[in-house]
């Protein structure tokens, strides 16, 4: 059968039998027909829609033995512990006077571990306000179906800190927004509100404690410790702003389960959310993520 001719459609799932891949739980899919006949249900990876991002593929019905899982979950274990670089690397960094960042590794590292000729400076110095605003120098992870990641413009921006003040928000959860997360947190123009970032791209983890190495597609959370300080941070809101950028071409369906999740963790009463979408994906988002026209800017 031609690509053509197939469809895939998310299923919903028991989360305690879902399987692991190197990022995270998977997500069940469906794969019918143009007549809708199903064909079979498969896992594939939550976070990466292409098999080179994440070869993962797993048919639904039996479950794995318990080695082929416990050798799936030291993979999960490995991927998250080699994260951790991120994390160290700026603890150990921060107490140095000069910085650089590595456009290899991705990371900011104290000059003596530049010496590596595998490494290529792209700054020979950062300064605290350079580290205060990663988004300005980071560059952008472009998988359309994983990351797709796009750093607002200062008018976009503006406008969203706008909306803020005008709407008296005093808590703002932002996800797969890092450059508004970094905007209420160091312009200045909102000290009594707080922000927390939750994002896929791990690079972000040295920059900022308030933040989460985060799916969005599944709900995963990649350390314990940061899932708690988000739920710390959820704790008690007077009127709460989620704010999302989900990748191009991402799963609305799969991000109205994660939603759903996340406004059942707060206690607020008032809780708003500000989408990011191609204007051809409105039929989805309408279809998965109602809202009244009066929250919807075109």
């Amino acid at each position: 059968m031609q690509q053509s001719d197939v469809g895939y459609e998310l299923c919903e799932q028991d989360g305690e039998d879902v399987p692991y891949c190197p990022h995270g739980p998977t997500l069940l899919f469906s794969r019918k027909s143009n007549k809708g006949d199903a064909i079979d249900k498969f896992y594939a990876c939550a976070a990466y829609r292409k098999r080179k991002d994440c070869n993962f593929y797993q048919k639904f019905g039996p479950k794995e033995s318990e080695e082929k899982q416990a050798l799936r979950k030291k993979i999960y274990l490995n991927f998250n512990s080699s994260n951790r670089l991120y994390r160290n690397i700026m603890e150990e960094s921060i107490h140095k006077e000069r910085i650089k960042f590595c456009l290899i590794c991705g990371v900011v590292i104290p000059n003596e571990l530049c010496a590596d000729n595998s490494h290529t400076a792209q700054y020979t110095s950062l300064s605290a306000t350079d580290l205060r605003y990663p988004s300005r120098f980071l560059t952008p992870k472009e998988s359309n179906a994983s990351n797709a990641q796009y750093f607002f413009s200062a008018d976009v921006i503006d406008f969203i800190s706008s909306t803020i003040s005008t709407l008296h928000f005093d808590k703002v959860l932002c996800i797969g927004t890092p450059s508004i997360h970094e905007h209420i947190k160091h312009s200045g123009k909102h000290k009594s509100v707080a922000t927390f970032l939750l994002d896929l791209d791990v690079r972000m983890r040295q920059f900022h404690k308030d933040y989460a190495h985060y799916n969005m597609f599944n709900h995963h959370f990649y350390e314990a410790a940061e899932e708690e300080r988000f739920h710390q941070f959820m704790a008690s809101s007077k009127s709460l702003l989620i704010i999302i950028d989900p990748p191009y071409g991402g799963l609305v369906q799969a991000l109205s389960v994660t939603l759903k999740k996340i406004v059942a963790t707060s206690s607020c009463k008032s809780v708003s959310r500000l989408l990011f979408f191609p204007y051809f994906m409105e039929p989805q988002v309408e279809k998965h993520l109602p809202i009244s026209p009066c929250q919807t800017i075109k």
